[in-house]
C-alpha cells in the first residue's frame, strides 16, 4: 500500500484508464469454390471426398486473407469479390490442383474489447519511479499488455478467440499514448491463423489454359 504521497504523477494519471483494443475479422457467406484439375483427372477428383480438401481450403482462405490485406479491405457491408489462385505443387489424393477459383461476399467485421482487467505490481519498499509496472487482462479473448515505463509486451492466446460465424481472424490492434518500445509479441495456442467456416460450395472442374 502507498499513501498519496509516494505515488507517481503517471500513476495517478492512470487511475481508471485503459488501452484501447479491438480484433477484426473477414467474415464470408455465399461462398463458391471450384478446384480445377487437368482435363484427365477431372472425373477421378469428382469422386475425391470433400474431406480430403480440408488443406487445400485452408490455403485458398489464407491466400484470400492476403489479397484482402493488401488490398487494405475495411467494408463494414458484405461485397462479392473473386479470386483467381494459381497454388504451388498442391496436390489432392495424388492430383495436382492447377487453379482455384473463389467467389463469396466478404465483410470486415470489428469487436472493441471490453474494458480489461487492470493490475498494477509493486512492493512498499520500491521507489515510485520503479514500479510503474502495469498489466492488462482482456479475459474473454486472452489477451494481455504488460506496460513497464516505455516497453510494452502484447501477448494473445488464440485458442481464446471467440469467432463469430463463418468467419476469418484478421488482426489485433490496439493504441497507445507517446513512443513505447514494443516487443514482438507472444502468442498461445496459434494455429493456422483460425478459419471457422461452413456451408461452402465446392465443385471439380477443368482447367483451361487460355
Amino acid at each position: 500500500m502507498h499513501d498519496l504521497k509516494k505515488l507517481t504523477d503517471e500513476e495517478i494519471k492512470s487511475w481508471g484508464s485503459f488501452t484501447p483494443a479491438y480484433i477484426t475479422f473477414y467474415q464470408y457467406k455465399d461462398i463458391e469454390i471450384i478446384i480445377n484439375v487437368g482435363r484427365g483427372d477431372v472425373e477421378a477428383a469428382h469422386v475425391i471426398a470433400q474431406q480430403y480438401y480440408k488443406d487445400t481450403l485452408i490455403k485458398t482462405f489464407n491466400a484470400t486473407k492476403t489479397w484482402l490485406d493488401d488490398k487494405d479491405y475495411k467494408d463494414p457491408e458484405f461485397s462479392t469479390i473473386n479470386m483467381s489462385i494459381k497454388p504451388d505443387g498442391e496436390i489432392v489424393v495424388g492430383l495436382k490442383v492447377l487453379e482455384i477459383l473463389l467467389t463469396a461476399k466478404v465483410r470486415l467485421l470489428r469487436y472493441d474489447l471490453e474494458m480489461p482487467d487492470i493490475l498494477a505490481y509493486a512492493t512498499p519498499e520500491e521507489d515510485a519511479s520503479d514500479r510503474d509496472v502495469k498489466i492488462e487482462k482482456h479475459g474473454d479473448y486472452g489477451f494481455e499488455l504488460i506496460h513497464h515505463n516505455a516497453k510494452i509486451q502484447a501477448w494473445m492466446d488464440f485458442a481464446g478467440i471467440e469467432y463469430p460465424p463463418n468467419a476469418q481472424f484478421q488482426y489485433l490492434y490496439f493504441y497507445v499514448d507517446g513512443p513505447r518500445t514494443l516487443f514482438a509479441p507472444q502468442v498461445g495456442n496459434q494455429v493456422n491463423m483460425g478459419i471457422h467456416i461452413e456451408g461452402i460450395g465446392l465443385s471439380v472442374g477443368v482447367y483451361d489454359s487460355k
